[in-house]
């Protein structure tokens, strides 16, 4: 009875060296330059990567928590290369050869008497370890916080293998949105290929912070198409769609407040007056009642003043008007015209 508990102790010390040396194997094999088995991106640390235990695949924890499928043998995780076969935990039976000859397997030996794997230095490697006790990685280490976390407050950035946890990433955005940066990248300062998109952040920031971002995304995207509702009472934001070789559209409704306005000019639609006149006119002659007296003036032909611009109605008489400026001039056509001489000297008429 006594060999037995000693070749259980025994076996069971040669076991946890078994797992020891392949957690140093692959700590001491790991280059600052490797690569991601699946997305081809450079790891940064060692930390930021796992390595099954029976395939030589090195994969990043991004691509961990997307990719790894689970086996229908085991229910585990094995490798995310696709073309690999290997499991992520092998349910191995080690056979360890004792002295009296006998052979043993590890997962038969008596748990009681069994040292348990070496769970910190394991976790923090990021590598499973072998035998039936294999453990599952459970924890990542934000860069941020400086916080070993729970996997499943993991935040993979997209196009790079650098991975955050949800509250700090969410924090990070918050922080970014604030200072009115649209475009956020990676948290990691030296990072130029990760990119987090709103779409792939919304679960993991206030609904109010995500309508903000996406709709500065949308205004800053838009650039010289995008305008306001030129009604004050208004003020909605509408898109100029220029078409493709189409005439150019003018008269509009905006489809907020129903009122017309000009497309082109960006005004309440200027009834009357073409836009190429609207863009003559002076800033103090643009206004409705302006626009109002102009389309009159028109429709009753009144002259206006070349001197002070004033509107004049001849009701009877001959062309010479003398203006109430000083001003004298041909109500017709609106040459200068003198006092001593009636007759215009452009249209040549008197009346």
């Amino acid at each position: 009875m006594l060999d037995l508990v000693a070749m259980s102790a025994d076996d069971s010390a040669l076991a946890e060296d078994l797992q020891f040396e392949e957690v140093l194997k692959f700590s001491t094999h790991f280059e600052s330059e490797s690569v991601c088995a699946v997305c081809e991106k450079v790891i940064q640390s060692l930390e930021a990567s796992w390595k099954p235990d029976n395939c030589a695949h090195v994969i990043c924890i991004a691509c961990f928590c997307q990719y790894a499928p689970e086996t229908e043998t085991t229910g585990l995780p094995r490798c995310a290369v696709a073309s690999c076969e290997s499991l992520r935990v092998t349910e191995m039976h080690h056979e360890i050869s004792v002295p009296h000859g006998t052979l043993i397997p590890i997962e038969g030996m008596d748990s009681r008497k069994q040292k348990k794997p070496l769970d910190g230095t394991i976790q923090e490697l990021g590598q499973c370890s072998y035998g039936g006790d294999a453990m599952i990685i459970s924890e990542f280490y934000c860069s941020i916080c400086m916080e070993s976390m729970h996997i499943g407050e993991v935040f993979p950035i997209d196009g790079c293998t650098h991975t955050f946890c949800i509250t700090c990433v969410g924090q990070y955005i918050a922080a970014k949105v604030e200072e009115n940066v649209l475009s956020i990248g990676c948290p990691n300062p030296g990072c130029k290929d990760g990119v987090l998109h709103p779409e792939a952040c919304r679960d993991v920031i206030p609904l109010q912070l995500f309508q903000r971002w996406g709709a500065a995304l949308c205004d800053s995207s838009l650039g010289e198409l995008k305008f306001y509702c030129p009604f004050k009472e208004c003020s909605a934001l509408l898109v100029d769609d220029p078409g493709h070789g189409e005439a150019a559209i003018t008269n509009v409704e905006c489809p907020h407040c129903c009122q017309m306005f000009c497309a082109q000019c960006k005004v309440p639609w200027h009834d009357g007056v073409t836009c190429t006149e609207f863009q003559r006119l002076g800033k103090d002659e643009r206004s409705r009642e302006d626009l109002l007296l102009r389309k009159v003036a028109q429709e009753r032909k009144w002259q206006r003043c070349p001197k002070c611009k004033m509107y004049v109605e001849r009701v009877t008489g001959c062309v010479f008007i003398i203006c109430r400026c000083g001003h004298c001039f041909c109500y017709l056509c609106g040459s200068p015209m003198s006092r001593d001489n009636h007759c215009c000297k452009v249209c040549k008429r008197t009346w």
